[in-house]
């Protein structure tokens, strides 16, 4: 039983470090979406 659990410590790990990794992805992406808005916007 000891080693499902630790099977099940391992996959969740890896969701978390996925989940984490997606929502640094999603803030980098928006930053620089209001980033290149502003800019877009003065030129105009």
């Amino acid at each position: 039983m000891s080693n499902k659990n630790f099977v099940r410590r391992a996959v969740d790990a890896l969701i978390e470090s996925r989940t984490r990794q997606a929502k640094r992805y999603v803030e980098r992406f928006e930053a620089d979406h209001r980033l290149s808005r502003r800019t877009d916007s003065t030129k105009y």
